[in-house]
C-alpha cells in the first residue's frame, strides 16, 4: 500500500513511517523540515511543505492514489488550531479523489465522548496546561466525523517513547483505558495494522498499554 504521512518527522510519525516502510509499504512523507529525524528506503519520497499551506497539501494528496492517509502533526500548548486547519486542507483535497484514501488522525483520549477513558489528572491537564490542545483536537474531530469521508481516530493517552509491544497495549471504542500511557511505537502499530480495515471506519478508537 500507498501511505501520505502528514507529520512523519514528529515522533509518531516517524514511528508509523518506520514500521511501514519495514512491512513493505509506500511511504510519502509530508514534511516542513526535512533535515529532521525523517526515516530513510527506497520506498519512501519526501515531499517538504506546510500543513497549513492549503495549496501545496492539495498537490501533495492529489499526486498519487493513497491507501491511507496519516494525520499526526502535533502542536504546541499555545496552538489551538493547527490540527483542524491541516486535516481541513487534507479533507478539501480529499473530496477530490475517487475513491478517497482512508484518513487516520492522531488526536488524544479525553476528546469527545471520551471523558472517562482518563482519570482525574488527565482531566485536570485537559482543563489547564492542555486546554488549547484539546480545543485544536475536538476541533479537528468534529470536522472529520461531519466530512462523509472514510476515517478512523485514535486517541492515545500519554505517549511515550518506549518499545514497539504488539501484545501489550488496547484499544476501546468506549470504556475506561487500563493505563495512563502508551508507546508512539504502539499507536503506530495499532494504525498500520488497521489501515484499511472495515471494522474501525468511522469510530475513534481509544489506545493505552495494558
Amino acid at each position: 500500500m500507498h501511505c501520505l504521512v502528514i507529520g512523519a518527522t514528529g515522533l509518531t510519525g516517524t514511528a508509523f513511517t518506520e514500521q511501514a516502510l519495514a512491512a513493505g509499504h509506500y511511504v510519502t512523507a509530508y514534511v516542513r523540515s526535512p533535515e529532521k529525524r525523517t526515516p530513510t528506503g527506497e520506498q519512501l519520497e519526501v515531499v517538504e511543505g506546510d500543513g497549513r499551506d492549503a495549496a501545496a497539501v492539495g498537490r501533495v494528496v492529489l499526486a498519487r492514489p493513497y491507501a491511507a492517509i496519516l494525520i499526526a502533526v502535533g502542536g504546541g500548548l499555545s496552538d489551538d488550531s493547527l490540527n483542524q486547519e491541516v486535516t481541513a486542507n487534507v479533507m478539501q483535497a480529499m473530496r477530490k479523489t475517487d475513491p478517497p484514501a482512508h484518513l487516520w488522525i492522531v488526536s488524544a483520549a479525553g476528546t469527545g465522548d471520551s471523558g472517562e477513558q482518563i482519570g482525574w489528572i488527565g482531566k485536570l491537564l485537559k482543563k489547564t496546561m492542555l486546554r488549547k490542545p484539546f480545543a485544536d483536537h475536538e476541533k479537528q474531530e468534529r470536522e472529520v466525523k461531519e466530512s462523509g469521508l472514510p476515517f478512523t481516530i485514535v486517541r492515545p493517552v500519554g505517549l511515550t517513547n518506549g518499545p514497539l509491544t504488539a501484545d501489550g497495549y488496547v484499544a476501546r471504542e468506549l470504556g475506561a483505558l487500563p493505563s495512563s500511557q502508551i508507546s508512539r511505537a504502539n499507536v503506530a502499530h495499532y494504525i498500520l495494522t488497521h489501515l484499511t480495515d472495515p471494522a474501525v471506519s468511522g469510530k475513534a478508537m481509544g489506545l493505552s498499554a495494558k
